[in-house]
């Protein structure tokens, strides 16, 4: 049992990251954008666990940010739309240096994120820095611009 846990935490920290070569259907799903993934975490014990294998950095593999960006949406859902503008923005100003993820609550795999961070509407913006911890939150729609504050 623990070399599987170990072996799909691997995997899962592999897979998700893009041209891995994994089997990214197994492990995660394709985003409202093209360069970012969306995480699936039916094989992980528990969020706190899920967060310290994906956004504690460095990560095994030497990947290195100073803030993951998460996303909390749907597809679907307008104003989640219109923050795909703004997500693309932060991936390409701060490309290297913020990981942008977006969770699709419309899926059932991921409701123990939106239980975990207490996601009540959507859009939410939740920011955490590179141990894993949230340092800001939002709710709504919000530019670019403005999230560009927190990262600097």
């Amino acid at each position: 049992m623990k070399y599987l846990l170990m072996s799909v935490a691997m995997l899962l920290v592999a897979g998700c990251k893009p041209d891995s070569g994994k089997n990214r259907e197994e492990v995660c799903e394709t985003d409202m954008t093209r360069a970012g993934q969306e995480i699936k975490n039916d094989f992980v014990a528990n969020i706190a666990d899920s967060i310290r294998l994906y956004f504690t950095y460095p990560l095994p593999d030497g990947t290195e940010y100073g803030y993951t960006f998460l996303e909390f949406g749907a597809i679907g859902c307008a104003p989640c739309k219109k923050m795909e503008k703004e997500m693309e923005t932060i991936r390409k100003d701060f490309e290297g240096k913020v990981n942008v993820r977006f969770i699709n609550l419309s899926k059932k795999w991921n409701k123990d994120w939106a239980d975990y961070f207490e996601i009540q509407t959507i859009p939410t913006q939740v920011i955490l820095d590179s141990q894993g911890k949230e340092i800001y939150r939002h709710v709504g729609y919000i530019p670019a611009d403005e999230l560009k504050k927190v990262f600097k």
